[in-house]
């Protein structure tokens, strides 16, 4: 993918084995960049990451609404 392309990935097949590999992956480290936020006041560090992740369950989605 470009980064001009949006999500999700094209590829289905593809597309199933990340969400099967990655999207636990995805979704935890959301969970945690939440987390983080509350105690890091001082930085935008959580925010900047917890936004990749977003991206990458984009990708990840079945269709572009979800």
């Amino acid at each position: 993918m470009r980064p001009e392309d949006p999500g999700p990935l094209k590829d289905k097949k593809l597309r199933a084995t990340l969400r099967t590999d990655d999207l636990a992956l995805v979704n935890d480290g959301s969970r945690s960049s939440r987390r983080r936020s509350k105690w890091i006041r001082s930085t935008t560090t959580p925010w900047t990451y917890a936004n990749l992740l977003h991206r990458e369950r984009a990708d990840l989605a079945e269709t572009p609404e979800e």
